[in-house]
């Protein structure tokens, strides 16, 4: 079992996403999501497909029940999911990916090259990564030597974008 954790300073506070996964397969076994004073998500993915979501946000309760047709990787986590994926320039494949308010969908993954970025590490050699799903299309550097997660870049419309960086410290 891997035990991935991602925290992120947010206007709205800290963001904290927790999941684990299978080591072998990839598949989640159960997210958490908290951002204290706004929402909580808690999604166990159980056997034969199944899956429980119990979502808190404001005043707000929700829980969904559901049963996959088959593997699927969690669309919270799937940013942080990218270097375990093999990453050969030209690859262009979809994943199928469970999304807790969305349901099941389909991520598309294009390798378009390679790229060297500046980091907070010095110049990293970096795989370009666009995904695509039904919303946007988010560009990733994933560090070709460790193969961790450098950067984000979302395309959010009229020519904004979100932006997020390696932080060393």
């Amino acid at each position: 079992v891997l035990h991935l954790t991602l925290v992120q300073e947010l206007a709205r506070g800290t963001m904290r996403d927790s999941l684990l996964v299978d080591a072998r397969t990839l598949e989640p076994l159960e997210y958490f999501n908290t951002m204290p004073g706004f929402q909580s998500i808690h999604t166990v993915y159980g056997p034969h497909g199944a899956v429980t979501a119990d979502l808190e946000r404001g005043s707000m309760t929700a829980r969904i029940d559901t049963v996959l047709s088959g593997p699927h990787l969690d669309a919270a986590s799937f940013s942080s999911m990218l270097g375990a994926l093999p990453l050969a320039a030209g690859l262009d494949e979809e994943y199928p990916v469970f999304h807790y308010e969305e349901g099941v969908t389909a991520y598309r993954v294009q390798v378009p090259g390679d790229e060297v970025v500046s980091t907070c590490r010095g110049e990293e050699s970096a795989r370009i990564v666009d995904v695509t799903t039904s919303i946007n299309t988010t560009r990733h550097w994933i560090g070709k030597e460790n193969r961790q997660l450098i950067g984000v870049k979302v395309d959010v419309g009229n020519g904004a974008a979100f932006e997020q960086s390696l932080v060393c410290g």
